[in-house]
């Protein structure tokens, strides 16, 4: 019975409203999506490439259609643990001007290294909407070519324990072009991050805009799983709910 009642909990817990678990962005950085560094005189928000400090990639090959790129990014679960029920993306295709994101690929796996990281959990697409930020270089901040999309990622209550994990994703859609993955972005930093991209099927290696390594931006939303104390008393109160149910 007592079993019974800490599913139930658990059940609950998983049921309740998403809180944020994860938000790659960068301390710092221009608002939370680790992208937009600066407002657009247009109205919205731009992700400027800093050419002027050498850098040259404006996104990083994503397109799981025929398992053509995808890349990876790790993440960290502080105690006592994760439900995991949702994630958020950052991608566009060069050219659009609707969204054009049909789909894709999302996998959790154990431990910082996809190429050795055991498959814990896959996601399934949950939609698409056209942000308002736009991928440009400093020189040419009027581009509209490169608007980004964002996508929303499904889990079904995925519980993770504490440690370290790594999301691979890719992306499809309806143009030719990509998708393609914009990094990490905050103005003044050419360093963000530790993530990963694998080619044609083979295996994962360091993402890189020149010598200087590259983060990913994503969110993920769910729950904290509660403390066993916190269970228990939960537990508790359903059982005297049903016992109050019962002599009614």
């Amino acid at each position: 019975m007592r079993n019974t009642i800490l599913f139930a909990a658990l059940a609950m817990v998983g049921a309740a409203n998403a809180q944020s678990l994860w938000n790659q962005a960068l301390p710092g950085s221009f608002d939370n999506t680790g992208l937009a560094t600066e407002n657009r005189p247009a109205g919205g928000r731009l992700s400027v490439l800093d050419t002027a400090s050498g850098m040259t990639i404006f996104g990083f090959g994503a397109n799981a259609a025929n398992n053509t790129a995808k890349v990876a990014d790790d993440f960290t679960v502080g105690g006592p643990g994760w439900i995991v029920q949702s994630a958020t993306f950052w991608t566009y295709q060069t050219g659009a001007t609707t969204t054009s994101i049909n789909g894709g690929s999302w996998e959790i796996r154990t431990g910082s290294d996809p190429n050795s990281g055991g498959l814990v959990a896959t996601g399934s697409f949950g939609g698409v909407t056209l942000t308002d930020i736009y991928r440009v270089t400093d020189t040419a901040k009027t581009d509209t070519q490169r608007r980004l999309q964002q996508v929303t990622v499904n889990f079904a209550n995925v519980n993770l324990a504490p440690g370290t994990y790594t999301m691979v994703w890719g992306f499809t859609g309806t143009l030719a072009s990509g998708p393609w993955q914009p990094p990490l972005t905050k103005t003044g930093t050419l360093n963000t991050g530790n993530a990963w991209q694998s080619l044609s099927g083979g295996a994962f290696a360091p993402i890189v805009d020149g010598a200087n390594p590259q983060g990913l931006p994503f969110w993920i939303d769910g729950q904290v799983v509660p403390e066993p104390a916190s269970m228990i008393a939960l537990g508790a109160g359903i059982a005297a709910l049903v016992a109050r149910r019962k002599k009614a």
